[in-house]
């Protein structure tokens, strides 16, 4: 994928930079007003859009390709 191609909503975009912030699951869920499910969602989904194998992966690389 080029950088181009990658498309991160905002939902998922906040989950990765309150993960960037250390925030828990829980934490990003009481902020954002979604449950916790939710929020493991837009994770598991933005890491599926930057081929990640974890939340602390994707946040290295939303940052890396400026996208966080």
């Amino acid at each position: 994928l080029r950088h181009c191609d990658l498309q991160l909503n905002i939902q998922q975009r906040r989950c990765l930079a309150l993960t960037a912030k250390q925030y828990s699951v829980q934490a990003i869920a009481r902020q954002l007003g979604i449950k916790q499910r939710t929020v493991n969602y837009h994770l598991q989904k933005a890491n599926k859009v930057l081929g990640a194998r974890n939340k602390y992966e994707s946040v290295a690389k939303a940052k890396s390709q400026g996208l966080l």
